[in-house]
């Protein structure tokens, strides 16, 4: 079995230039992307579900990524390749260091 990975950007109409920078890099690198816009200003949790929700069939992972991000180059090879040894298992590609957490304003 190998992995299939679908790709969902978390969009605001505010940030319009950040998401369609994301999107044609993401399409560049051939991933099919489903784009959410907040457009009624639903919040981000409603944005998330339908994100998260957009998964198609044949997809064995699902990357959901929000506007606000600088993405690297080559990041679906990349995470494609990541998944390549464990095609059913689930990844996770953001962490947060407890020294970070404990930054002064971090959470501000």
């Amino acid at each position: 079995m190998s992995a299939r990975l679908g790709v969902a950007i978390m969009a605001h109409p505010a940030r319009r230039v950040w998401w369609d920078a994301m999107l044609s890099q993401l399409e560049q690198e051939g991933a099919a992307v489903d784009l959410i816009v907040d457009e009624t200003g639903a919040g981000i949790w409603p944005t998330a579900r339908q994100a998260w929700a957009g998964a198609r069939p044949d997809d064995t992972h699902r990357m959901v990524l929000q506007d606000d991000i600088i993405l690297c180059r080559d990041l679906v090879a990349g995470v494609e390749a990541a998944l390549a040894p464990v095609p059913s298992a689930p990844i996770r590609l953001f962490t947060v260091s407890r020294r970070i957490l404990g930054a002064p304003g971090y959470w501000a």
